[in-house]
């Protein structure tokens, strides 16, 4: 009965042979003669599968030492080897990271060093020049006698040599609050249109003629700060551009635009990226007549205190800087602005 549920579990030859021995041994009358053959044969089957298991197994464990030998030598040389490689690429990497850091923060300081250098020469140069056709002209003014009419074209140099100045001291005084204390802007509804009608009367008691197209648009912005942008924007096509300057002044949606363009050569071939930069000019020489280097970086500082922003692009013949305000939710009408000083 034991061999019979044996034979019925097992599968193959050994459980082929294990049923023929079941019945040899159920077989009545029972021949001893033929149980010793088939039980000869059952041995034997069975003592080749066990031969054959231990064989396997034995070959089992030398496969296991060889790995278990592989994996101490890894563990004791491969591994420390390979996480000294790893470290030393990333050590090397930090290294040159760090350097590249450095460098760069050094050839930084140095631009920033050499941009104060001639920021500070540039200024001392162009405040001289306004100031010396000041002193110059009032002191002829001074020894004219009483009754002497007064020179009117002297009066306009020293008014516009003044004006000049004043410009230059605003711009510098915003440089100074940006890097400090911060540039304060009280932000309320102004008449775009207005401020452009003034500042524009400005420059053509200097001489200069400025064209202004657009009515009323309503921009929320700081007055005076908008004033300062806008003027050295115009004060910059006056001395770059060409003679024609137009302000036009538009909305678009919830956006209130102030474009002023005019007919000159542009900015010059790879100056544009540097246009909105601190002390930007066309070269290492002195800076530019009349400029600081600093009304279009300044123009952009002052407008985006505003949440609003400057562009430039060229369209054909004609150079355009954009400045763009947001519009207030209820726009009321404000009264017309007076001509508003530029330092406020």
């Amino acid at each position: 009965a034991a061999l019979a549920d044996l034979a019925a579990e097992g599968s193959g030859p050994v459980a082929t042979d294990l049923e023929e021995m079941v019945a040899v041994l159920s077989a009545d009358p029972l021949d001893f003669g033929v149980v010793d053959e088939r039980y000869g044969r059952l041995v034997g089957v069975l003592t080749e599968r066990i031969t054959g298991l231990e064989a396997a197994i034995e070959t089992s464990e030398r496969m296991a030492e060889r790995v278990s030998a592989v994996i101490r030598l890894m563990v004791t040389l491969v591994l420390p080897v390979v996480a000294i490689l790893v470290y030393r690429k990333r050590a090397a990497d930090q290294l040159r990271a760090a350097e590249v850091k450095m460098e760069a923060q050094v050839a930084a300081a140095k631009e920033i060093a050499r941009a104060k250098d001639e920021f500070v020469a540039g200024m001392s140069h162009e405040i001289r020049t306004p100031l010396t056709g000041i002193y110059g002209f009032s002191q002829v003014l001074l020894e004219s006698p009483p009754e002497a009419t007064l020179d009117r074209d002297l009066i306009a140099v020293i008014h516009q040599e003044a004006d000049d100045l004043s410009r230059m001291v605003d711009d510098f005084i915003a440089v100074s609050r940006v890097d400090g204390p911060g540039i304060e802007v009280t932000l309320e509804p102004v008449d775009l249109g207005s401020v452009s009608r003034a500042v524009a009367e400005r420059f053509r008691r200097r001489g200069v003629e400025v064209e202004v197209s657009g009515g009323e648009v309503v921009g929320l912005c700081d007055r005076g700060r908008f004033t300062q942008a806008l003027t050295n924007l115009v004060a910059n096509a006056f001395r770059h551009g060409g003679p024609h300057i137009l302000i036009a002044v538009d909305a678009q949606g919830d956006t209130a635009r102030c474009r002023v363009m005019d007919d000159g050569h542009g900015v010059p071939a790879g100056m544009e990226e540097r246009l909105f930069k601190r002390f930007v000019h066309e070269s290492t020489a002195a800076l530019t007549e009349g400029s600081l280097g600093l009304g279009t970086w300044v123009c952009r500082e002052l407008v985006r205190r505003m949440d609003g922003d400057v562009s430039y692009e060229r369209r054909e013949a004609i150079t355009v800087f954009t400045v763009t305000l947001p519009v207030p939710e209820v726009a009321p009408a404000p009264a017309e602005a007076p001509l508003a000083a530029v330092g406020q």
